[in-house]
């Protein structure tokens, strides 16, 4: 006996997705609207399955969804039938739910933590089998350029880390500098006061780090080590070594790089993803706000790449200022910092416990 899984398709891929590799059905029908076809597409592009994609062009119209699940089903009156009702309009929903309850036809919905209902076995369970990060990010019509996993982030990174959060109070002077002056990655300059002196080589990408008071050099050689020192990047990684450490972390990836689909140039950038297995968090890290469009710009791109089941994270090492976390309030994106007027006022377990509470809670729609 075949297997056929017939989902509707939402604004949302993951939760039908998850119910086709659930289902492991043979065949998948999805049915979906004008508005969703490009998620199906996608979706279908994914399926390791048989799929037949269906539009349904009055998906607001009660009988007219009625009668078009249930030809479809008599078509293939001897196969064994499942159903995703999580996506679609309501219409759609309610019509699906109702034929496969009077057809005892099993059915299920799958929320944004991930947790299945299987309303005629009248059970939940978490849905926790991993979809590949790449697989994730097509779902979604997006293709990632690069990512780096935590466990390849070289030492050095880590160590010029501690070096420049050990001298953060000395150092902020001269990066404030560099973003007064505008330089760029393909500059070569030098920066000093009494302390300390920065300079960048353009052409061999050379950073270099010296101390005035002990005479040492610290020489670093690679692209990433410019946005390290003079992007801030150093904060991520500072926040990266934190999230190494939390219960819920499967996988990490730094650095997450999107690209145009007409070019290949960069499009977008994630500071940081983590995957706890049962839903992706997006951290945008800073160690202070400076433009309150960085928190659109953020919102807009965790929607776009992430969905609406991701969960947006702003971390930052001293407190925004009230615009910014009224802004942040306003679309949903959780905050975390760790001082407040030069003092610390969070750690690294506060931040761990903020995460845990964010882990439970399902985003507003």
């Amino acid at each position: 006996m075949q297997k056929i899984h017939l989902s509707l398709v939402g604004a949302q891929p993951l939760p039908v997705y998850n119910g086709i590799i659930d289902s492991k059905a043979e065949k998948v029908i999805l049915l979906c609207s004008e508005e969703t076809k490009k998620v199906a597409l996608n979706l279908s592009s994914l399926s390791k399955f048989t799929t037949e994609i269906y539009l349904l062009e009055h998906p607001f119209i009660y009988k007219y969804v009625k009668d078009f699940i249930s030809q479809i089903v008599k078509k293939n009156p001897k196969a064994e039938w499942s159903f995703n009702i999580t996506g679609g309009t309501k219409i759609m929903t309610l019509v699906a739910a109702d034929y496969a309850r009077e057809n005892k036809i099993p059915y299920m919905y799958i929320d944004q933590n991930n947790i299945l209902t299987d309303f005629l076995a009248d059970e939940q369970f978490i849905f926790s089998k991993k979809t590949d990060l790449d697989a994730y990010f097509k779902l979604f019509g997006q293709i990632a350029k690069t990512s780096v996993k935590l466990e390849t982030i070289d030492k050095e990174f880590f160590d010029l880390k501690d070096l420049l959060m050990n001298n953060y109070h000395e150092l902020k002077y001269l990066l404030s500098d560099f973003r007064k002056k505008k330089h760029t990655i393909k500059d070569t300059f030098t920066l000093s006061n009494n302390n300390y002196e920065l300079g960048w080589e353009a052409n061999n990408q050379i950073a270099t780090i010296y101390e005035e008071k002990t005479g040492v050099e610290t020489q670093l050689i690679s692209a990433k080590v410019f946005d390290v020192i003079f992007n801030t990047a150093w904060f991520e990684l500072e926040v990266i070594e934190i999230l190494s450490k939390w219960k819920r972390k499967e996988e990490l990836y730094w650095n997450t790089i999107f690209e145009r689909k007409h070019d290949k140039s960069d499009k977008n950038e994630i500071d940081i993803i983590v995957d706890t297995g049962i839903k992706m968090f997006f951290f945008e890290c800073k160690t202070n706000v400076h433009d309150i469009k960085d928190i659109d710009k953020f919102r807009n791109v965790v929607k776009i790449f992430g969905g609406l089941a991701a969960k947006p994270i702003l971390v930052t090492m001293v407190k925004p200022n009230a615009d910014v976390i009224e802004k942040c309030n306003d679309l949903n994106i959780k905050t975390f910092w760790f001082k407040e007027k030069n003092k610390n006022t969070n750690s690294s377990d506060d931040f761990l416990k903020f995460l845990d509470a964010e882990y439970e809670k399902i985003n507003p729609i």
